[in-house]
């Protein structure tokens, strides 16, 4: 009886497990086809149909067609970027574009970029602003009051960019109108042969202004008690990636918790908890009276 009662048992599992492959088959046959959004400038939004590869789950056969076909960009080159700045207006009438509002563009409107993420981004301005011809500048802020770019980046040099709501793309003619005002006119000295000098030597240059190391950073959040796993992930994407792709860096992140408990912490509770903590691998932990 009860050899019977394992064959059938397997017979059943079986089945189950042949059924599930079946399903999962026919799913992947039913979902073939991919519906894509797309706009151009203001025309209005049409859409496209393409046919899934048929090789892997739903998710991997669309952001393979997707990426093959170059819907969804995962290298954009300066020069793309600065057509997209100039054939869509992004400028604004103004000289600059927020590196945060650019992104936030490329999320929301059908006829911008399909980015694989803000990264894609960040690197074509960084290429831009290290190019010896580059297509566009770079700038860490807008001084308002003084109508001048701070940090302002382009023409070879490599920038860190951040993704901070300051950060600005910068037109490149607006870039080197600040440039040359901010260099020294030389002196024409006519003689026999008109020589180009600058200033008086003996009047010592003020002396260049270069950039502070910043080699150690610290913050600290209050997490909520329900949900933090959403506010940590979103630390993790905010600052800690930033942090973690600096060369040799070393990050150290704690957790401190403290909690009051006003009705006192029952028997049960104690137990799970410093059961828990010690599970977790807690340094210091305990209950207290007071």
């Amino acid at each position: 009886m009860r050899r019977r009662r394992r064959r059938g048992t397997c017979r059943t599992e079986g089945k189950l497990a042949q059924a599930e492959k079946t399903v999962a088959s026919r799913l992947l046959e039913t979902w073939c086809r991919l519906l894509v959004p797309r706009q151009q400038g203001t025309e209005p939004m049409t859409w496209s149909v393409e046919r899934l590869p048929g090789d892997g789950s739903f998710e991997e056969q669309a952001s393979k067609k997707l990426t093959t076909q170059g819907t969804v960009i995962e290298d954009l080159g300066p020069d793309v970027l600065k057509l997209e700045l100039d054939r869509n207006n992004l400028w604004r009438g103004g000289d600059h574009v927020d590196v945060r509002q650019l992104w936030d563009w490329c999320c929301q409107y059908l006829y911008m970029p399909k980015l694989k993420d803000r990264d894609v981004l960040l690197a074509s301005i960084q290429e831009a602003a290290k190019r010896i011809d580059s297509p566009f500048a770079y700038a860490d802020a807008y001084d308002a009051s003084k109508g001048v770019y701070r940090g302002l980046v382009f023409g070879g040099r490599i920038p860190a960019v951040r993704l901070d709501g300051v950060s600005v793309v910068v037109r490149i003619e607006a870039a080197e109108r600040q440039r040359a005002a901010e260099t020294p006119a030389p002196v024409v000295i006519a003689g026999e042969s008109a020589v180009e000098v600058y200033p008086d030597p003996a009047v010592k240059a003020p002396p260049e202004i270069r950039e502070r190391s910043f080699r150690r950073f610290h913050g600290s959040v209050t997490l909520p008690a329900l949900g933090i796993g959403g506010k940590a992930g979103q630390i993790g994407d905010e600052v800690l990636q930033h942090l973690a792709k600096l060369e040799g860096a070393e990050l150290e992140i704690t957790l401190e918790v403290q909690a009051r408990l006003p009705g006192g912490a029952p028997v049960d509770v104690r137990r799970v908890v410093e059961e828990n903590c010690r599970t977790l691998k807690f340094g210091d932990f305990g209950f207290e009276e007071e």
